[in-house]
C-alpha cells in the first residue's frame, strides 16, 4: 500500500486534489430551493434547477434536481460550497448564488437557497442594418446580466428580428461570416427596445498579443473584459494570440490579459490592429511534507503568493481572469477569503493520507492570518496528520521500500504562470531509491525537491541507506594506455589484494564507471557519484570522475579510491598497481630438429634499467632506439626443418622487482606470425637476394617488448631439373634417326625449381651396352661440345644409343637424364613375303616356284640372293640385281623331287648390303608331301595280293589247330607235326 500524500491543485490560485478527500465518517446535506421574482418580488419553491455539492477545489461531488428539496445523502465530513450556476428554465432567468457550508456528522440542514427569477418578457423589435442597408441573414445571439445565453435567432431580409428579453441591460451578439471570415458586433441595449442599429457605425477593435520579453505570440488564453460606465459588462475570450471584434456605444472601457501574463489596458488611438505586449507573471506554490523519524506524523506546510492575476476559480466571475473584478463583484474581502482557505486545507492536503495499509488523521490546520493586496499577498497554512499504528520495519520486511505516492499539479497558466515546487523531508536514515519518472527530483536523503512535474502522479520510494559497493574485476575496472592490446592485467583479483600491472613512463587511464554500484537504488550510476582518486598522495576528485590517468615511473605504487553516492554513502578500497618499465629477460637456440648440431643461440637480460644481449661469446649493451637487435647472418638449409627455442623467460619492473607477468614469444619467420617458445620451420625457398630473417619478439603483459632479427641464408637444396630435347631437321621433335643424318642434342629446358640458375652441362653417349662412345668413333660432333647446353651430332653406325645429361645449378646441386636415342641404318630390307606352286608334286617331275620378294628398306639392293633348301641343305643359291625401295618382285626356282615322301622346303632372300637387324622376315619354310611316280603301281599290286594271301593262311591254321607256344620240338614232336601235315594233305 502507498503512502498517498494528497497535495491540491491551484486553478488560478485554488488547488485541485487528484484524490477526492476521503473519510470514515460522513453527513447529509438537505435543502429547499426558492425564486424570488425581481419585478413582483414573489416568493416561492422552485422546481427543476440543478444544484451542485462542490469541494473548495471546485471539483463537483455531487449534482441534483430541485423538487423543491435537494438532499445530498453520505457526504464526507468536510467543507463544500453549494454552487448554483444562472439557469434558463422555460420563459424564466434564475440567477446563480454561492453558500459555503461545513459537514459534520450532524450533516448540514441548509433551510434555503434563493435565486433571482427574472421573466423574459420584454419585446425588442430590432433592424439591423449595415451603412444603412438591411443587414440580412445575421445571427442574433442575446445575454442576460449573468452572462446567460436566453435568445438566439436570425435577422430577416429587411434585417429586422423581434425576440422578447429580460427587463433592463442586455448583451446583443451580432456575427456573419460575410466579407471574408466571422465579424462578431456587441452592442449593450435595454429592454423593452424599438428602434435599429447600423453597425457600419461599430469600432472595430482587433490587434495581436505577444510576450514583451521574447517577441513571440502568445497563444494562451487571451481575456477582453469590457466596462461602461466603470461597470464590467461583458468577458470575451480568445485564442491563437489575436483578438478581431466590433463595440457599439460610447463610453467604454477594456482591459485585456492572457493566462499566465500581466494586465494590461486597451487605450484606442484609432490605429488598428494593434499590438500589445504583456509581461509574464510567475506565481509560485511551495508545497512541503515532512515525516517523523518513526512515519507516525507527517507535517504539511503550502506557501503560495496570490496577486490580481490570480482569481478563484471556484468562485464566481473567475472568467474575467482578474482577481480584483472577481472581489468586488461578488462582494467578497480579506475576512472572507481568510475563512475560505481555512476552510479549504482539507482539499489542499486531504482529507487522510496512507501508509501502507495505515490510515492518517488530521491532528490540526492552521491559516496565517493575511490582507488582500492586489499587487501580491502571501497564503500559508499547516496541517498535521497522525497514526499511532504505523510501523516502518514491518513494511519493509515485506516490500522492501516505503514507497510515497506523492499528488501533483504541473506547471500551468491560467491566470498567472504557476510553477509548483514539492519538497519531502524524510528520516536520515532513508534514502529516495528510485529514478523518478514524471518530474525533475533533486537530493536524495533528508529533503527531496520535485519540480517541473509532467504527469498528476510521482511516485518516491525510499530505503534504508547503504554504502555504494565497489566491486573490482577484469570487466569491471578499466585499464588503457596508447598501443595497449587487449588482455587480463590484474595479476591479483581479490578484493582484499587487487592488484593490476600497467606500462610505465606512459599516461595510464583508470576507470571505475562499471565498478561501482548504488546499492540502495541497485543500479550503476558513477556519473553521479564523487570519486576520490589517491595515487601516492596526489589526489584527484570530482562527480563523475570514473576515469583518471597517471604518468607512473617503474616499481609499486598505491592507489586509494574512495567513492560517494547521490545518498552521501561513501565507500573505498585500495589498488596495487604495479608499473612495468623493464624489458622481459630471455634467451634463444635455433638447431636442426634432427642432429645435434647447434645453428645459432642468444640471450637477453636487463640489470640495473639497462638491457644486454650476449651473441657469440660476446655481451652488448643495447641503446634504446626502438629498433630491433640485429644478429647474423647464419647459413641455414632448406627443406631441412629447424627447431626455434626461447627460453629463460623472466620480466622484472625496473630490472629488480618481479613483475609476476608471463612473457610472450612471437616468431616472424618470412611473413609468417608464430606465438610459442617452441616453433619448428622448415624454409622451402632458398635465399636468392640478400637475406630471410627470423624475427622474434619478447613481450611482456603490459607491451614492453624487444625484437632479435637474424639474417639467415638459406642453402639451395634441391636438384634441378634436366630436359632433353632431340630435334632433327627444321627443328622437329624426334626420338629416332637414320645413320650420318644430324641431330640436335637440346638441353636448354632444364631448370632449377627454385628460381635458380643452372650452371654447368654435361654431355655422356653410351650404347646399348652401356659402354661409354667418344668422339669420331660411333658419332661426330657437328656444332658445340658435351659441356654445352646445346650441341649437333651425326652417328656413322646405327644401333640404339643412351644420351645422358647431367646438369648442375648454381648451389652445387645436380641431376642426370637418360634418354634413348635409336639410329636406324640406310639399307634395303628385303622381305620374303610368301612362295607358292601349281599342282602337286610329283617325285622325279619338275616342279615351278614362285617366291614373292619385297624390298622394305631405305636403300635399293644392288644385288641379292635366293637360297632353296630341302630338309634343311642347301640345294640352291640363284642371285638377282637392283630391287628398288618398296618394290615387290616374283622370283621363279624349280626343282624336282627325288623320290616320293615329306620334305620341308625353305627359301631365303638377303642382300649383302642388308644389315643383320633386317633379317628377320627374309625366310618361310613349308612341309611338303611329293606323290610316287605312276609306273611303279603294278609291283605294288601284286605285292599286295601275296601279303593277303599269307595273312588267309594264318587264320586259317589259327582256327584249326591254334598257336602253340614256340618252343624247341623233340624228333617225335617233328615227326608227328610232319605226318600230320602230310596227312591233312
Amino acid at each position: 500500500m502507498a503512502l498517498v500524500i494528497v497535495s491540491v491543485i491551484l486553478v488560478g490560485t485554488i488547488l485541485v486534489p487528484l484524490i477526492p478527500a476521503q473519510g470514515t465518517q460522513s453527513g447529509n446535506v438537505s435543502l429547499v430551493v426558492m425564486y424570488k421574482d425581481t419585478e413582483t418580488g414573489d416568493l416561492d419553491f422552485l422546481q427543476g434547477l440543478n444544484v451542485n455539492l462542490m469541494d473548495y477545489s471546485g471539483n463537483i461531488i455531487s449534482s441534483s434536481i430541485s423538487n423543491p428539496v435537494v438532499n445530498f445523502g453520505n457526504v464526507q465530513i468536510g467543507n463544500y460550497i453549494l454552487s448554483v450556476s444562472p439557469q434558463k428554465i422555460g420563459t424564466y432567468v434564475y440567477g446563480g448564488a454561492f453558500i459555503p457550508i461545513t459537514v459534520n456528522t450532524t450533516g448540514v440542514n441548509v433551510t434555503t437557497i434563493t435565486v433571482a427569477r427574472t421573466a423574459i418578457n420584454k419585446t425588442v423589435n430590432l433592424v439591423v442594418k449595415n451603412s444603412g442597408l438591411p443587414a440580412s441573414g445575421y445571427n442574433v445571439y442575446a445575454y442576460d446580466y449573468y452572462n446567460l445565453l436566453f435568445f438566439s435567432g436570425v435577422t430577416g431580409s429587411a434585417g429586422n428580428i423581434t425576440f422578447n428579453a429580460t427587463k433592463g441591460p442586455f448583451i446583443l451578439e451580432l456575427s456573419t461570416s460575410s466579407g471574408g471570415g466571422l465579424k462578431n458586433y456587441y452592442l449593450q441595449l435595454n429592454a423593452p427596445f424599438t428602434g435599429s442599429i447600423d453597425i457600419s457605425t461599430f469600432k472595430h477593435i482587433f490587434g495581436i498579443v505577444k510576450d514583451s520579453a521574447t517577441g513571440s505570440i502568445i497563444y494562451n488564453t487571451i481575456y477582453v473584459n469590457i466596462f461602461q460606465n466603470s461597470s464590467l459588462w461583458n468577458t470575451l475570450t480568445f485564442n491563437n494570440g489575436v483578438f478581431n471584434f466590433y463595440l457599439g456605444g460610447s463610453n467604454y472601457s477594456i482591459v485585456l490579459t492572457a493566462d499566465g501574463y500581466s494586465i494590461q489596458n486597451l487605450y484606442f488611438n484609432g490605429s488598428y490592429p494593434i499590438t500589445v505586449f504583456l509581461n509574464k507573471v510567475k506565481n509560485y506554490y511551495n508545497y512541503s511534507y515532512t515525516f517523523s523519524t518513526d512515519f507516525k506524523y507527517i507535517y504539511m506546510n503550502c506557501t503560495f503568493l496570490l496577486n490580481n492575476k490570480t482569481v478563484l476559480r471556484v468562485l464566481p466571475y473567475s472568467n474575467t481572469d482578474i482577481l480584483y473584478y472577481q472581489m468586488k463583484l461578488n462582494g467578497f474581502n480579506s475576512t472572507f477569503l481568510n475563512k475560505f482557505f481555512l476552510n479549504s486545507i482539507r482539499n489542499y492536503s486531504g482529507s487522510y493520507i496512507t501508509l501502507g495499509n495505515y490510515i492518517y488523521s488530521l491532528k490540526g490546520s492552521s491559516v496565517t492570518p493575511f490582507t488582500i493586496d492586489y499587487s501580491g499577498f502571501t497564503v500559508q497554512f499547516s496541517a498535521v496528520y497522525y497514526n499511532s499504528s504505523v510501523n516502518t520495519s514491518s513494511l519493509i520486511s515485506s516490500m522492501g521500500y516505503l514507497p510515497v505516492y506523492l499528488n501533483v499539479m504541473q506547471n500551468n497558466q491560467l491566470g498567472a504562470y504557476n510553477i509548483y515546487n514539492y519538497t519531502v523531508s524524510i528520516p536520515s536514515n532513508y534514502e529516495l531509491s528510485n529514478n523518478v519518472i514524471g518530474a525533475t527530483t533533486s537530493g536524495y536523503i533528508n529533503t527531496i525537491s520535485v519540480t517541473n512535474a509532467t504527469v498528476g502522479q510521482v511516485e518516491l520510494d525510499f530505503k534504508e541507506r547503504q554504502k555504494p559497493q565497489i566491486i573490482l574485476t577484469q570487466g569491471t575496472f578499466g585499464i588503457y594506455w596508447k598501443g595497449m592490446t587487449p588482455g587480463n592485467y590484474i595479476i591479483n583479483s581479490s578484493a582484499s589484494n587487487f592488484t593490476v600491472v600497467v606500462r610505465a613512463n606512459l599516461n595510464v587511464y583508470f576507470n571505475a564507471s562499471n565498478a561501482v554500484r548504488d546499492m540502495v537504488r541497485q543500479q550503476y550510476s558513477w556519473k553521479e557519484m564523487k570519486f576520490q582518486w589517491n595515487m601516492d598522495g596526489n589526489i584527484k576528485s570530482g562527480t563523475g570522475l570514473a576515469n583518471v590517468s597517471e604518468i607512473l615511473s617503474p616499481g609499486i605504487h598505491t592507489l586509494n579510491l574512495t567513492v560517494t553516492d547521490v545518498g552521501n554513502n561513501t565507500n573505498s578500497t585500495i589498488i596495487k598497481v604495479y608499473s612495468d618499465g623493464a624489458y622481459p629477460d630471455a634467451s634463444s637456440l635455433i638447431k636442426y630438429t634432427i642432429g645435434p648440431e647447434n645453428i645459432v643461440s642468444w640471450n637477453l637480460y636487463y640489470d640495473n634499467s639497462t638491457l644486454f644481449y650476449t651473441y657469440n661469446g660476446n655481451t652488448t649493451k643495447y641503446t634504446l632506439s626502438g629498433k630491433s637487435i640485429e644478429l647474423g647472418p647464419v647459413t641455414v638449409l632448406q627443406n631441412k626443418q629447424l627447431s626455434l627455442n626461447a627460453y629463460n623467460l623472466k620480466d622484472t619492473l625496473n630490472g629488480i622487482i618481479p613483475s609476476k607477468e608471463n612473457v610472450n614469444v612471437i616468431w616472424n619467420i618470412s611473413g609468417s606470425r608464430y606465438l610459442g617458445n617452441y616453433v619448428n620451420y622448415t624454409f622451402t625457398y632458398p635465399t636468392r637476394n640478400g637475406y630471410d630473417w627470423v624475427n622474434v619478439t619478447y613481450s611482456d603483459l603490459v607491451g614492453n617488448n624487444i625484437t632479435v632479427a637474424l639474417k639467415v641464408f638459406v642453402k639451395d637444396t634441391v636438384k634441378p631439373v634436366p630436359v632433353i630435347v632431340f630435334q632433327g631437321k627444321n627443328n622437329t621433335t624426334v626420338n629416332q634417326i637414320f645413320e650420318n643424318q644430324p641431330v640436335v642434342f637440346n638441353g636448354t629446358g632444364s631448370y632449377d625449381p627454385q628460381n635458380g640458375t643452372i650452371s654447368s652441362y654435361s654431355w655422356t653417349i653410351e650404347n646399348s651396352t652401356g659402354k661409354v662412345q667418344s668422339a669420331n668413333t660411333t658419332f661426330v660432333i657437328l656444332n658445340g661440345n658435351l659441356n654445352e647446353s646445346k650441341l649437333t651430332v651425326k652417328f656413322t653406325t646405327y644401333g640404339t644409343f643412351y644420351i645422358i645429361l647431367n646438369v648442375t645449378d648454381a648451389s652445387g646441386n645436380y641431376n642426370t637424364l637418360n634418354k634413348t636415342l635409336r639410329v636406324s641404318p640406310v639399307a634395303p630390307d628385303l622381305v620374303l613375303v610368301n612362295f607358292t606352286w601349281k599342282g602337286n608334286l610329283t617325285e622325279g617331275s619338275q616342279t615351278t616356284f614362285y617366291v614373292n620378294v619385297s624390298n622394305t628398306g631405305n636403300a635399293q639392293a644392288s644385288v641379292y640372293y635366293l637360297e632353296f633348301y630341302v630338309n634343311g641343305k642347301l640345294e640352291g643359291n640363284v642371285s638377282y640385281s637392283n630391287l628398288a625401295v618398296n618394290k615387290t618382285t616374283m622370283l621363279i626356282y624349280n626343282w624336282t623331287p627325288p623320290s616320293s615322301g615329306n620334305y620341308t622346303i625353305k627359301f631365303v632372300v638377303y642382300s649383302p648390303q642388308e644389315p643383320k637387324i633386317y633379317i628377320g622376315d627374309n625366310a618361310q619354310s613349308k612341309v611338303v608331301s611329293v606323290q610316287q611316280a605312276a609306273w611303279k603301281l603294278p609291283a605294288i599290286i601284286i605285292g599286295t595280293i601275296a601279303v593277303i594271301v599269307v595273312v588267309a593262311i594264318v587264320i586259317w591254321r589259327l582256327r584249326t589247330k591254334g598257336f602253340r607256344k614256340f618252343e624247341k620240338k623233340t624228333k617225335t614232336e617233328q615227326k608227328e607235326e610232319k605226318g600230320g601235315l602230310l596227312h591233312k594233305k
